[in-house]
């Protein structure tokens, strides 16, 4: 349901990076990882946030993409401090 809810956000306001990101948290929880990683790409090229490439790290992790997961993690890092 929140899949759907989210979409449907999108639809109206396409440039509001957290719909991007809360859609992909719900790709997550149903463990679609390839949809996830969509997302958060989306999220991220509207708004450079740490917990964007946190998320990034996770999904490429599931996805077994080891130097992705290393980048990922290395801009979560870079943006916390």
């Amino acid at each position: 349901m929140a899949i759907r809810e989210f979409k449907e956000a999108i639809k109206y306001k396409k440039d509001f990076p957290y719909y991007y990101y809360n859609l992909a948290c719900a790709y997550i929880a149903q463990k679609e990882y390839k949809e996830a990683k969509k997302m958060l790409k989306k999220a991220i090229k509207l708004k450079n946030e740490a917990d964007f490439y946190y998320n990034l790290a996770f999904v490429n992790k599931q996805l077994k993409k080891e130097k992705e997961y290393t980048q990922a993690l290395s801009e979560y890092e870079k943006l916390k401090g």
